[in-house]
This record gives C-alpha cells, structure tokens and sequence, in this order.
C-alpha cells in the first residue's frame, strides 16, 4: 500500500511536471509569435517610411522638371519669336524696297 502510494504520488509529480512544461512551452510559443510580430511591425514601418520618402523625392523631382519644361518652352518661344522675325526682315526689306520703286515710278 506504501508503495501504491509513493507510486501515485511519483506520477502526480511526473503529471504535475508534464504540465508545467506543457504551459512553458506554450508560453514560449507566445513570446515567440509576440516577437514575430514586432519584427513584422517594424519592416512594415520601415518599408512605409520608405515609401514615404520614395513619394517625396518623386514629387519633387517631378516638380523640378515641370519648372524645367516651363522655363525651356518661355526659351524656345522667345528664339522661335526671333527666328521668326528673323526671317521676316528680307521681306520687309524687299517689300520696302518694291514700294519705293513704286512711288518713284508713281512720281
């Protein structure tokens, strides 16, 4: 009988211990998902901000060539403008000259 209960007593310890590393192994799984999660909370974080950024410097760049492309078409137009009146000047100068032949021939 003594030995029956040293032998019941012996399993409830190997039951008892059983469980304790039952729930260890279950807390530790906890801590582990916990972990995880952290780690995957912080790349996301970190890819947003870069995103951010990325965003930015993209708006910005876009910005600087819009400006770019304004000041280049005023550029051109005002050439486009000389060459324009550029070529006009032999014209009129031809066009000056015709009308003094008429009016001397008027005379």
């Amino acid at each position: 009988m003594v030995e029956s209960k040293q032998n019941l007593a012996k399993s409830m310890d190997m039951a008892s211990n059983a469980a304790d590393k039952v729930w260890d192994l279950w807390l530790a799984g906890l801590r582990t998902y916990d972990w995880s999660q952290e780690k995957w909370d912080n790349m996301t974080r970190l890819q947003l901000d870069m995103n951010k950024a990325a965003r930015k410097d993209a708006i910005k760049m876009l910005q600087e060539s819009a400006a770019q492309v304004r000041r280049d078409q005023g550029q051109f137009q005002k050439l486009f403008e000389v060459a324009m009146l550029n070529s006009y000047e032999p014209f009129n100068m031809f066009q000056a000259f015709a009308n003094r032949g008429i009016e001397a021939s008027i005379k």
